[in-house]
């Protein structure tokens, strides 16, 4: 596990801020977003499994969890993912980070076709990975607690 963070912040550090194109995978930067008022735009939100930090745990902080939120204005998607933490016994929830995936750069890459919406949530695949699909093309995502995901076309 430790060899894989280590590849992916060579990753990270040696490309960024670019994408990477290889094969069918793209590394995009996340945006990350201030305080929105997104609530009266969701149509979909969807929360991954929980991460229990155990002796990782600080005084303020006992799990982390990462959340899929999808609004819609007219027929456009944007898509963010939501870092939400919580203290001890499930106290003190909050959002502690939210970001914003450039739709925008998947439809270029995967050489998707008409406006940026058709956004679909499948599932979590695991509690950092998503499966997700855009007009009946299904892709996963990966990383959602780093500044770069990967998105793979399936």
């Amino acid at each position: 596990m430790n060899l894989l963070r280590t590849v992916i912040l060579i990753i990270i550090v040696v490309l960024a801020p670019c994408q990477l194109k290889a094969g069918s995978a793209l590394l995009i930067e996340t945006t990350p977003v201030g305080e929105l008022s997104l609530y009266p735009w969701i149509t979909f939100m969807s929360s991954g499994p929980i991460d229990w930090l155990g002796e990782n745990a600080t005084e303020n902080i006992s799990s982390r969890t990462y959340r899929v939120v999808v609004i819609t204005a007219e027929i456009y998607n944007r898509v963010y993912i939501e870092e939400i933490t919580s203290g001890s016994e499930g106290c003190c929830v909050k959002v502690a980070s939210t970001k914003e995936i450039d739709l925008e750069k998947i439809y270029r890459h995967f050489g998707l076709i008409g406006e940026i919406g058709g956004f679909s949530f499948v599932e979590w695949k695991s509690k950092t990975s998503f499966e997700f699909a855009i007009h009946d093309k299904h892709f996963i995502l990966t990383g959602a607690n780093q500044k770069f995901v990967t998105v793979m076309k399936l």
